[in-house]
């Protein structure tokens, strides 16, 4: 699930973290979820470093660093590309990188996919009527929240039946509100009336 070489100074490894965190799904679901040795022995790996986004990959058998080329290899700045993206988030300390930045950071790549797929291209901005103007502004804005749904629990919140079964209803949700939002920006933009509302 990562490479557990790849530890931040001065804090717990990523083993013992994630084994907390393994303990604290069991403590929410009432029962062991995945007992200790059996996600050491069939969960974690190390993770390969295209997948991690790393700098560094293989090239003709040899490691090569370079920002540059990984960055474009990914498509990291092609915006329209990406898809828009539902966040599902913890909201325990335990994973506070995630809790309190998820939103945010996803938020950012949505509104500039939605800027360079639906905006960008469209002729005559200035010329927008202001209420379809304050509409799309609007859109934008609250973007990150319309995209984002929390599950209770740290890093692991996903693990045992009560976070399993909120994720799931989530996933479907966020499905719903992505297509809605996709026709509210298509409307805006081609200046059609709004779809219903949900």
């Amino acid at each position: 699930m990562w490479d557990l070489s790849v530890d931040e100074p001065g804090l717990p490894t990523r083993h013992a973290n994630w084994c907390v965190e393994l303990a604290a799904q069991s403590a929410d679901n009432e029962r062991v979820v995945i007992p200790e040795d059996v996600y050491q022995r069939d969960y974690r790996v190390n993770t390969p470093l295209l997948l991690r986004g790393e700098p560094q990959y293989l090239r003709s058998r040899s490691a090569v660093v370079s920002v540059a080329e990984v960055t474009d290899e990914l498509g990291t700045f092609d915006f329209g590309s990406h898809p828009l993206t539902g966040v599902i988030a913890p909201t325990r300390p335990s994973d506070a990188r995630h809790a309190l930045t998820n939103s945010l950071t996803w938020g950012f790549l949505n509104a500039q996919h939605v800027f360079e797929r639906y905006v960008s291209g469209c002729p005559g901005l200035s010329a927008f009527p202001p209420q379809l103007w304050e509409q799309l502004r609007s859109l934008m804005l609250d973007l990150p929240r319309r995209l984002t749904r929390t599950v209770s629990g740290g890093h692991f919140f996903f693990v045992g039946e009560r976070g399993a079964k909120a994720t799931a209803r989530h996933l479907t949700n966020l499905a719903t509100e992505i297509a809605f939002l996709q026709a509210e920006v298509s409307a805006i933009v081609c200046n059609q009336p709004a779809p219903p509302t949900k």
